[in-house]
């Protein structure tokens, strides 16, 4: 058994939905098939959903965008003859799609139990037109829909957990009743212990790919994408990034959480678990090995794997000399954050305990600054703390490998490279682990950053040497041919 997961891009138009079609024929049948929705659908649907809740009638033309995409590549890549079968169907769908939108215009109301509901349209209407077309081009194939076997529950703080044992319970009572061959079922959709249809999350295709993975014991996840593996970083900011042969779990995981948006977080654990390995391709180079994703790699020589970078961060500022040896200021920081759903992206602390630096998200930081300063507002008054102080618009850059354990001088060679570029380091952090070194800077300084870090790490010094050569014998045309 094997899963694979096509995202978005993979199937954005009729063309490339025809090159999907073409891989599944080639493909094992007892694979699992996960699609994401077409393209943008997602955010389009959220959009006409905001727009409605907003009174604002230009939902409508966003609606018909949707449906004149997904009825565009029905046209395409189907006969007339079948055409009628496939877009009764998918009339339907866009019907009760857009009695929610035009219910959401009346009442004016939006919530995330209501996007969660119009979000899954995308992935119920992007597999359900693959499978026809499927179908009508003779390839054996089941449709299942997502929601009708992974369960979810809510934790504290309403965080979705997937109950395992009631998804791998569900999918045994599908597997026995039915004759296994290829089988499609959308991405990013479950259902909650109420039947209720909820979310996975943005990205959450690959999650489902990898949920599936470990409850059918598969042998392997492919996630097709529009790149071809994990990069050694963002190609859009560092031109000679290249991509990486392979990852540990961990160095995988390091990664997403620190940027690298090719995958989604969540979806390493299911596959760790089962060491079930992963594999980043790219459906426009199908050729290309892409990235593996498994157990720490002996053979590798590679210190460092790849450099991340999260935008958009606050640097929080906890300081006082009150603070200096008294126990608990910092365990109070983080409780009255973590009650009230802040996400600390950071953390650092002076060994006198004069200072608490925290990053998290700009969009928090206000908030965050208020619920410190009433927790500590005794302390404030009496100059115990000093006032809290923001740093917006910081970026949090990190060097993620397994064997930088083993090497000395990887800290030192990160920090000066960016010092001899005069990139300010704000804040430094590096876990007892030393599988990654995070250090914050300006988000203005984090383009030359990246570009000094992967030139010091990845790619080869290279010293330019200008030749020349007077005189063009038999001595000088072999040199010649030397060089060449």
């Amino acid at each position: 058994m094997n899963v694979v997961k096509f995202g978005g891009s993979s199937i954005s138009n009729s063309k490339n939905i025809k090159r999907v079609l073409d891989l599944i024929k080639r493909i094992d049948e007892k694979t699992i098939i996960v699609v994401s929705a077409i393209g943008k659908t997602t955010d389009l649907i959220t959009k006409a959903g905001i727009l409605a809740s907003k009174k604002d009638s230009k939902y409508k033309e966003v609606f018909k965008k949707i449906k004149s995409t997904h009825f565009n590549i029905i046209r395409k890549l189907s006969d007339i003859n079948f055409q009628v079968k496939i877009l009764t169907t998918v009339q339907k769908l866009f019907i009760e799609l857009e009695n929610i939108l035009d219910g959401l215009y009346n009442v004016g109301e939006f919530n995330k139990s209501i996007n969660d509901k119009i979000s899954s349209y995308g992935e119920i209407l992007s597999s359900r037109i693959i499978f026809r077309i499927a179908i009508n081009q003779n390839i054996n194939i089941n449709y299942l829909n997502s929601k009708e076997i992974i369960q979810v529950e809510k934790s504290s703080f309403d965080k979705l957990i997937v109950d395992y044992r009631s998804t791998k319970k569900k999918w045994n009572h599908y597997k026995d009743k039915n004759t296994f061959f290829r089988l499609i079922m959308p991405g990013f959709i479950a259902s909650d212990k109420k039947n209720k249809i909820t979310t996975l999350g943005r990205g959450g295709s690959d999650f489902t790919a990898s949920i599936l993975a470990k409850i059918t014991n598969s042998n392997k996840i492919i996630l097709w994408t529009d790149v071809s593996g994990l990069y050694s970083a963002n190609p859009k900011i560092v031109k000679q990034a290249i991509p990486i042969n392979h990852l540990s779990y961990e160095e995988a995981m390091e990664l997403s959480h620190f940027g690298a948006k090719v995958i989604y977080p969540p979806t390493i654990q299911p596959a760790m678990d089962k060491k079930i390995p992963i594999f980043i391709k790219n459906t426009f180079d199908v050729r290309h090995k892409g990235t593996r994703i498994g157990l720490n790699d002996s053979v590798s020589k590679s210190i460092v794997k790849g450099i991340s970078h999260i935008e958009n961060i606050s640097i929080l500022n906890v300081e006082g000399s009150g603070m200096i040896g008294e126990p608990g200021y910092i365990k109070r920081v983080y409780e009255v954050l973590y009650h009230n759903h802040v996400s600390i992206v950071l953390a650092t602390q002076a060994s006198s305990e004069h200072s608490i630096c925290i990053g998290i998200k700009m969009d928090d930081s206000l908030k965050a600054k208020k619920l410190i300063e009433i927790e500590f507002k005794n302390e404030i008054k009496n100059n115990i703390i000093k006032k809290i102080n923001i740093d917006d618009n910081q970026c949090v850059i990190t060097l993620v490998g397994d064997k930088m354990k083993k090497h000395q001088g990887i800290s030192g060679k990160m920090f000066s490279a960016l010092g001899s570029n005069n990139i300010n380091v704000k804040a430094i952090s590096q876990g007892s682990s030393e599988r990654n070194i995070t250090a914050v800077i300006e988000k203005k300084d984090v383009k030359k950053a990246i570009n000094t870090l992967h030139e010091r790490f990845f790619e080869r010094n290279i010293k330019e040497v200008n030749l020349f050569i007077i005189g063009v014998g038999n001595v000088g045309s072999s040199l010649i041919n030397q060089i060449k």
